[in-house]
């Protein structure tokens, strides 16, 4: 996969989960629909993949089959954290 490529993914899922995050804020949706949060989610971790992958890209050559495991890993350990910022973030200024 290109780099552009990568990058274009990573900004559509982000796009994709911003929208769908609007959506289900006006429309109540995360109280509706009882997996509308898991999706969302699901959505925002995977545009940090993807741009987790876009950086390595930017570094390394991406068609070493180890690299795509050490890859995988990072881009899952990115992924965790970010969402563990995310969740602090939430309760410190009192969003969800």
């Amino acid at each position: 996969m290109t780099s552009n490529m990568l990058l274009k993914k990573a900004f559509s899922f982000l796009l994709l989960t911003a929208i769908l995050n609007w959506l289900a804020d006006k429309l109540y949706l995360y109280w509706t629909i009882w997996w509308m949060d898991m999706l969302v989610h699901f959505l925002g971790g995977l545009s940090i993949v993807f741009f987790v992958f876009w950086v390595y890209s930017k570094y390394k050559n991406l068609n070493n089959y180890s690299n795509k495991k050490v890859l995988f890993i990072i881009a899952i350990f990115f992924a965790f954290v970010v969402g563990v910022f995310w969740e602090i973030f939430e309760l410190y200024f009192g969003i969800s």
